[in-house]
């Protein structure tokens, strides 16, 4: 997807009705400007990371079919984040556990949102305030390429003046 065109979001959660109902919350709601990708396990999501994720939305608990070794969400968002420093990562989890949210911002997640009543709302407008974020960079991005261009620009046409002078 062009980056300019819209965003890519990534949902990892190993309960598929929750994974199916979010994925149908966003696009209802955001349309044709969100492509989403569907995991059930963190080292599904990894595997695709090259494809640079705008936002990820990771279950904090992931065991999809009981695997003692499934990587949960904090260890999988550092993994994310070592590939992709850019991707915005929201934790999600069904516990309301203080210091479950603390560590997951203290690891980097963009947010926490525990999985209550509310949380398909509150997911939207995450998105929202994440869409407004990324706009931000790409435009500030976009403004310091400008300004390098024109800083180039500007010191070959002095370095031009200084060889013209010197060498007449």
């Amino acid at each position: 997807m062009n980056k300019k065109e819209g965003y890519l979001v990534f949902l990892v959660d190993d309960n598929k009705v929750f994974l199916t109902s979010l994925k149908n919350s966003l696009k209802e709601r955001f349309g044709a400007l969100l492509k989403i990708s569907e995991y059930n396990t963190a080292e599904e999501c990894i595997q695709n990371m090259e494809e640079l994720p705008d936002i990820v939305f990771l279950d904090y608990y992931l065991n999809a079919g009981g695997h003692p070794d499934a990587m949960n969400g904090i260890k999988a968002m550092g993994e994310i984040k070592s590939i992709s420093k850019d991707s915005m990562v929201i934790i999600l989890s069904g516990q309301d556990k203080l210091q479950v949210a603390i560590d997951a911002i203290k690891f980097g997640a963009y947010d926490y949102l525990s999985k209550s009543e509310t949380v398909f709302l509150r997911i939207q407008n995450t998105v929202v305030n994440a869409i407004e974020y990324i706009k931000s960079k790409r435009m500030t991005k976009k403004h310091n390429n400008r300004n390098i261009g024109m800083a180039i620009f500007i010191v070959s046409i002095i370095l031009i003046d200084v060889l013209w002078y010197t060498l007449h």
